[in-house]
Parts: C-alpha cells; structure tokens; sequence
C-alpha cells in the first residue's frame, strides 16, 4: 500500500517575510533540499517553531473536529474559547513549563469535554449496559487527567512562588512573591 501524501497547511506569523514563508511551505511539502534551511530559520527564529510545530495544533485540530464537526464556524469559535482558555489560565510571569502545563489543561478538558458528547450521543441513541459503564469509565478517567494537569499546573506554580510568611506585632501577613 502507497503511503499517504500530505501537505501541512502553513500558518506563520505576521513578521515572517515571504522567502521565509516560501521556504516553510516548501518544507511542508516534504522537499529535502530545505532541511538545513530550515534549521537554520528556527534556530534563528524561535517564535517559529510554536507557529509550525505539527505535533501539539494537529492533536488540537483532531480534538476539536471529534469535539465540534467539521464546520468552520463551529471549528474556529471552539479554536477561540481554547485560546480564552489559555489566556485566562496565563500569568505574566509564565515561563515555558507553565506553558506546557496550561497546554496540557486545555486539551484534557478538550478531550473530557468531547468525550461527554460522544457519551450523550450514545445515551440518547439508547445504549447497553456494557457500553454505557465502559463510557462512564472513559470519562471518569478523562475527568481525573484534567484534575491532574490542574494540580500540576497549581504545584508548580505553588513551587516557583513561594509564600512567604511575616509576623510582624502578633500578626501574620502572607506575601506571594511575584
């Protein structure tokens, strides 16, 4: 069997100048003469590697084609509440590993939040015993990865700013170091 072709869609930011976009996009199209190029233009260009990274936006695009169909309008308004999700979920202060971790948040409650879908879909198109315990099941442990990558977030962010504690004439002022 033929293996399958497939060209990313290349989505750069505004800055990136039209040799750089023409060399992203044939890069995308698979051309091993770009190789090194493109090396070269992230290490150069870190901004860049978030923008073209396929990994963690074509598992968001899955999700959210699981999530919502395929329509645009549903695809771009849910695209935007992840990118609300994210907003509201940044500090000024974040650094890479609570980006990853704010990351992490928003595609689990993606995934719970596809999974309870699927899960009433089945309900109401009448279900057996069997299924309807195995999704139970399903989205309990979804529910509780989500919880988890909270936590995680909120430890982490607990270690790097410490609280600290002063008493000054027998009362206690707690201080969040920002």
């Amino acid at each position: 069997m033929a293996k399958k072709k497939t060209i990313r869609t290349v989505i750069a930011p505004p800055d990136t100048t039209p040799q750089e976009f023409d060399l992203l996009r044939r890069a995308a199209a698979n051309q091993e003469d770009t190789r090194q190029a493109v090396r070269k233009l992230l290490a150069r260009r870190p901004a860049l590697v978030a923008a073209v990274s396929t990994t963690a936006s074509e598992l968001e695009d899955a999700l959210i084609d699981r999530a919502g169909g395929q329509g645009v309008l549903a695809h771009e308004s849910m695209r935007a509440e992840l990118e609300q999700m994210r907003a509201s979920l940044r500090l000024p202060d974040d650094g890479a590993l609570e980006e990853l971790l704010i990351s992490q948040v928003v595609l689990c409650w993606l995934n719970l939040l596809t999974a309870e879908r699927r899960r009433t879909e089945r309900w109401s198109d009448g279900i057996s015993y069997e299924s309807g315990d195995f999704w139970d099941r399903h989205v309990a442990r979804l529910r509780t990865d989500y919880l988890r990558a909270i936590r995680s977030l909120a430890s982490v962010r607990r270690i790097l700013f410490p609280v600290l504690q002063v008493n000054i004439a027998d009362q206690q002022v707690n201080q969040v170091r920002r």
